[in-house]
C-alpha cells in the first residue's frame, strides 16, 4: 500500500491565492500524518519578481497549521531541480499545480508539469487551480 509521508509541492510563488487548491493539499497530507515540503526552483533569480515575496507570505500563511518546510533550490531546470530534491531527500510525492498559459506563450512554451510527470522517478499528483 503506497502511504506517502514525504511530500513534496512544487511552487513558482505565483498568484498562489488564485492557484494553490489548499483544502486538496492539507486533506492529503493530514490523511496520511505526511510532512510538507514546499520547493521553489530558481536559477540566479530569475523567476524572482516584485511579488515573490508577498506571494511567499501568502503561501506560508494559508498552510501553516501543516508546519511546512521550505527549500529554496538553485537549479537551471526546473523538473530536474524538482527531481533530484525529490530522489536526494527521498520524498515519496511531489505535488504539481498545473497552471494555464496565454494562448501565444503556450504555442512556444514548454509544459513544465507535462515534463516533470513523464521524466520524475517519484510519483506526481497534479492539482489543479
Amino acid at each position: 500500500m503506497f502511504l506517502p509521508k514525504k511530500i513534496g509541492l512544487a511552487c513558482d510563488f505565483r498568484e498562489v491565492l488564485e492557484s494553490t487548491p489548499t483544502h486538496a493539499i492539507k486533506e492529503l497530507v493530514k490523511e496520511f500524518n505526511g510532512e510538507l515540503h514546499v520547493l521553489n526552483i530558481d536559477y540566479d533569480n530569475r523567476q524572482f519578481v516584485s511579488e515573490t515575496p508577498e506571494q511567499s507570505v501568502l503561501l506560508h500563511t494559508m498552510l501553516e497549521e501543516l508546519k511546512p518546510q521550505y527549500h529554496f533550490i538553485q537549479h537551471r531546470d526546473v523538473e530536474d531541480g524538482i527531481n533530484e530534491f525529490a530522489e536526494e531527500n527521498n520524498l515519496d510525492l511531489v505535488i504539481a499545480i498545473p497552471k494555464k498559459h496565454k494562448l501565444l506563450e503556450g504555442l512556444f512554451k514548454k509544459s513544465s508539469t507535462k515534463q516533470l510527470v513523464f521524466e520524475s522517478h517519484v510519483p506526481v499528483m497534479c492539482v489543479h487551480e
